[in-house]
């Protein structure tokens, strides 16, 4: 799935969405990647599969990628002032959750990275679970994002999450490392 010069985009839903039980609903099973290009805008990613398979328990064969270079993307969401859990996405087996400078107002919250759908097992992301710092000659400037209540875990190469660059980042209540 690609976007770019795109506005109000969402990829999933909460819709008849469980993600403790498979990719059902509104899931959308994501196997060949993930690009939130530049200009797209308003772009929601919730309830989906991505890098597993449909059961959630197993890694796809391949490691796609999954990259941000939009404003204002939700990855995840919020229901009563916490995470909502139909909008967890289980993103596992790729290379890493990447942005860059251009993805300011990114928002993490509320997802499984690097484990399978218990969040008791990993399924090791290639390249570590968030990465900032994709930015070039030019060094990289603000991120300001939001990464929050996410169970980040079982990643190789990099830590769970890697900043490479400056920006105002929150980054809160998430278990790193650990199992859910």
């Amino acid at each position: 799935i690609s976007t770019t010069n795109t506005a109000t985009v969402s990829i999933g839903g909460t819709n008849n969405t469980n993600p403790e039980v498979s990719c059902v609903g509104d899931c959308n099973l994501i196997a060949s990647g993930l690009n939130i290009g530049t200009s797209s805008t308003g772009v929601t990613i919730q309830g989906n599969y991505m890098g597993v398979d449909v059961t959630g328990m197993s890694n796809l064969t391949g490691t796609p990628a999954f990259s941000v270079a939009s404003t204002n993307v939700l990855i995840g969401g919020y229901s009563g002032g916490g995470p909502d859990i139909n909008a967890r996405n289980l993103i596992s087996g790729i290379n890493a959750i990447s942005w860059s400078n251009t993805a300011n107002g990114l928002t993490v919250v509320g997802n499984y990275i690097g484990t399978d759908k218990t969040g008791m097992s990993a399924i090791p992301n290639a390249q570590g679970g968030l990465r900032y710092g994709l930015c070039g000659m030019g060094g990289c400037a603000l991120s300001n994002a939001v990464i929050e209540h996410n169970l980040i875990s079982g990643n190789n190469f990099l830590s769970g999450i890697n900043l490479d660059g400056g920006g105002t980042n929150t980054i809160r209540y998430n278990l790193i490392g650990t199992n859910a």
